[in-house]
């Protein structure tokens, strides 16, 4: 039977969880860009494409997808959350997207979950930082490191979690802007900087 008390140990054990960094945390927005940067001796960069899909923050151990604009979408998403829980405890940054017909679909994002089965609708969260780790908050940490973790992290998970590509090659990265590849769902090239904290990043659209 459940008393006052053990109510409040619950709740108080369920804002433990994730203590270093707890939702809603502020999603850094790509800043937009002309071109692909180059990288030089002192300013190395690394690529990742830009999915057309919705912005999210995963909290594993709480069973939170946050939304840029702070909202949980985990009862609309629950593939997602429920997928996280082999991840442990962490925070991840990624973008939700949807699968259809071998294209990501936007407006397939929208769908029932109930639904998705019969109307060909796959759902994936693709991570491609890693906000914490157990109790420790990894923004401050430069991204090669977070990368190297998340990296790591994903060695043997299956969807509907998927780790974007990344590479330090510009001519890779531009390879994914050709028609037959970006028309897949590949809306533009994220440029971060490999020796920096969580920042805005650069962002060249197709």
């Amino acid at each position: 039977m459940w008393t006052f008390a053990g109510r409040l140990r619950v709740v108080w054990a369920t804002m433990d969880v994730m203590a270093a960094l707890r939702s809603p945390v502020q999603l850094m927005l790509a800043q937009a860009a002309r071109d692909v940067p180059e990288s030089r001796l002192e300013r190395r960069w690394a690529f990742e494409p830009k999915f057309d899909g919705w912005r999210a923050a995963l909290f594993t151990a709480g069973r939170v997808l946050q939304s840029r604009r702070e909202t949980d979408l985990a009862a609309r998403f629950p593939e997602v959350v429920d997928a996280g829980a082999q991840l442990g405890d962490v925070v991840l940054d990624g973008e939700v997207v949807a699968l259809r017909a071998g294209h990501l679909d936007f407006g397939a994002l929208t769908s029932n979950p109930r639904e998705r089965p019969g109307a060909g609708v796959t759902i994936y969260f693709v991570a491609f930082d890693l906000l914490a780790d157990s109790t420790t908050d990894l923004r401050s940490k430069r991204y090669r490191e977070r990368r190297a973790r998340l990296e790591q992290l994903f060695a043997g998970v299956t969807p509907p979690l998927q780790l974007a590509p990344s590479t330090t090659d510009r001519a890779a990265a531009l390879a994914w802007m050709q028609p037959e590849v970006s028309a897949v769902g590949i809306e533009g090239i994220v440029a971060k900087l490999q020796d920096a904290p969580t920042a805005p990043a650069g962002r060249v659209r197709g």
